[in-house]
C-alpha cells in the first residue's frame, strides 16, 4: 500500500538512507511488498553469503529484473538460474581470494588519494559534493580493476559512461510500473 509506494519513492531519492532506516526499524532482514512487487533487504554478511553463494539455487531474482532486461541485459547482477551459473563460472577466476586481495590494494590506494583531497577541503572549508566524489572514486576504481586503466579527470570515456548510466537508470525507472500507474494506463486506453 502507501508505505510500499513511499519506500519506492524513498529508494529513488536516497537508497542508502532507506536501507539504513529499514535495517534500524526491522533488523537484519526486511521485506517490502506492494502489489506484484516484493523485495528483501538482507544486511548481515553471513545471510548474504547464504542467499548468494551457499544456497543460491533456492533463490531467484524477482520479476522486476525481467522488466529491466531490455535496458541492462542479462548479466550477473540481473540474471538467475542456469544462465547465471554459467556466467558466474566464466568470471569465477577473477574472484578467487588471491585476486580479491589485490583488488583491496587498488581500492585502498584510490580511496587514500581521495581522502587526502577531502581532508584538504575540510581544512580549507571547501564544500564537498560526496555523491559526485563517491561516483568519481567508483569510476576510477572500476577503471583500474576492470580495464587496468587509470582514468584522468574529464576523461571522455567517463563522461560517456555517466550519460549511459543516467539514461539507463531513467529507462529502468520508467519501465517499472507501479499498480497505480498500471490502472492509469488502463483507464486512458
Amino acid at each position: 500500500g502507501l508505505s510500499f509506494l513511499k519506500s519506492v519513492i524513498d529508494f529513488y531519492r536516497d537508497p542508502i538512507h532507506l536501507f539504513s532506516e529499514l535495517h534500524h526499524k526491522y533488523g537484519n532482514i526486511a521485506r517490502l511488498q506492494g502489489g506484484p512487487y516484493c523485495a528483501h533487504l538482507i544486511a548481515q554478511p553471513e545471510h548474504i553469503k547464504y542467499v548468494l553463494q551457499d544456497n543460491a539455487k533456492n533463490y531467484r531474482l524477482g520479476g522486476i529484473f525481467d522488466e529491466t532486461t531490455p535496458v541492462v541485459g542479462r548479466g550477473l547482477t540481473t540474471n538467475s538460474g542456469p544462465s547465471w551459473l554459467k556466467q558466474r563460472r566464466m568470471v569465477q577466476f577473477a574472484f578467487q581470494h588471491k585476486h580479491v586481495a589485490a583488488y583491496g590494494d587498488v581500492i585502498a590506494s584510490k580511496t587514500e588519494t581521495f581522502l587526502a583531497q577531502w581532508n584538504q577541503n575540510i581544512k580549507s572549508g571547501t564544500p564537498i559534493n560526496m555523491d559526485a566524489e563517491i561516483l568519481r572514486l567508483n569510476h576510477l576504481i572500476l577503471g583500474k580493476l576492470l580495464f587496468n586503466v587509470d582514468f584522468k579527470e574529464n576523461d571522455p570515456f567517463l563522461d560517456a559512461f555517466a550519460i549511459v548510466r543516467k539514461v539507463s537508470i531513467d529507462r529502468v525507472r520508467s519501465m517499472i510500473k507501479l499498480p497505480s500507474s498500471r490502472r492509469f494506463d488502463e483507464a486512458v486506453h
